[in-house]
C-alpha cells in the first residue's frame, strides 16, 4: 500500500495501490478480452520478418503500447480507487450529506466560494482583500439530492476490453521487439495510472468545492450577508398543452429570485 499524493480530501488520504491481474491464455486472443497486464506483456504478433528492430517497427510498437497500456493503467488505478472509496462509503454518506442541505421542494442551495488575502495589481494601484465571497452557482431544482458518488467516480472506467487479434500486426514479433514492447508498455501503464489519479483528485476538489460552498451559503445567511432564494408556487386544475395529453391538479414551483449579497449594514455577528 502506498500513499495518495497530498490533496484536500481529508477522508481519502490513502488509496490501495495493489492491483489484481487476471491471466488469460494466448488462445483467447482471438476474442475480445478484459485488459490485463499479463495479456499485454505476453502479446505476440505474426511471425517476424525482420531480424532487427527498425525505426518503423519501433514507432508502431511504441504507439500501440501507449494506447493499450494507458487504458490498462487507467483501469487498474480506477478499480483500486473504487475499492478503497467503497470501503468508506458509510463515512462519506455522513460527511457529504447533500440531503441535509436541501431547501424547499427539491431545491439545492447556491454554492459560494471564499478566498482570503487576495491581491489585485494594476500599473499604479494594488488592492489587498482580506476575504472575497463569490456566488459560484445559483440555487437549482433537482429530482433527488445528489451524493458524493455523483462526483468521485466521474471519468473513471469500471471495465475495458480489447481484441488483440485485431491489432496483431502491431504487436511484438520477436525477442528484440518484445523487450522494447515491455519497456514502452510499463511506461504507458504508469501514465494511465497517473491519469486516473489526476481525474480522482479533480473529482475530489469538485466535490468539496460544491458541498462546502453550499454550507458556506448557510453560514453567510445566518450572518445576514446573503439573501435566501425566493421560491413561488402556483396551482392549476387542468393543463391541456397538447391534444394527446392532459394534466390535472398541477403545482408549479419557480425560483423567482436568486441569492444575492446583502448590504453590509444588515450583517450581524454569529452568537
Amino acid at each position: 500500500m502506498s500513499n495518495l499524493r497530498p490533496s484536500t480530501f481529508r477522508h481519502l488520504a490513502r488509496i490501495a495501490l495493489c492491483a489484481s491481474f487476471t491471466v488469460i491464455s494466448h488462445s483467447a486472443f482471438a476474442q475480445t478480452q478484459a485488459l490485463t497486464m499479463d495479456a499485454l506483456m505476453n502479446a505476440q504478433g505474426s511471425s517476424a520478418s525482420e531480424v532487427h528492430l527498425s525505426l518503423v517497427r519501433e514507432t508502431v510498437l511504441r504507439e500501440t503500447a501507449f494506447g493499450l497500456g494507458t487504458r490498462l493503467g487507467l483501469l487498474q488505478r480506477s478499480k483500486e480507487i473504487f475499492a478503497e472509496v467503497n470501503q468508506r462509503k458509510d463515512q462519506l454518506d455522513k460527511e457529504f450529506n447533500f440531503g441535509g442541505l436541501m431547501m424547499g421542494p427539491g431545491v439545492l442551495p447556491p454554492v459560494i466560494m471564499e478566498s482570503h488575502d487576495a491581491v489585485s495589481l494594476e500599473a499604479t494601484t494594488m488592492r489587498v482583500s482580506g476575504s472575497i465571497y463569490k456566488i459560484e452557482a445559483p440555487a437549482r431544482f433537482v429530482a433527488v439530492a445528489p451524493t458524493w458518488r455523483d462526483w468521485l467516480f466521474l471519468g473513471l472506467p469500471r471495465e475495458d476490453s480489447v481484441n488483440l487479434d485485431s491489432v496483431k500486426a502491431l504487436l511484438p514479433r520477436d525477442g528484440a521487439e518484445k523487450a522494447f514492447w515491455k519497456q514502452e508498455l510499463a511506461k504507458a501503464v504508469a501514465s494511465g495510472r497517473s491519469q486516473a489519479q489526476q481525474i480522482f483528485d479533480s473529482n475530489v476538489a469538485s466535490l468539496e468545492k460544491t458541498y462546502f460552498g453550499m454550507r458556506l451559503f448557510y453560514d453567510l445567511y445566518k450572518r445576514g450577508m446573503v439573501s435566501i432564494p425566493v421560491i413561488a408556487s402556483s396551482q392549476s386544475m387542468i393543463d391541456h398543452e397538447s391534444p394527446n395529453t392532459i394534466d390535472v391538479g398541477n403545482t408549479m414551483f419557480r425560483i423567482t429570485r436568486q441569492t444575492g449579497f446583502e448590504d453590509a449594514k444588515s450583517w450581524k455577528p454569529l452568537e
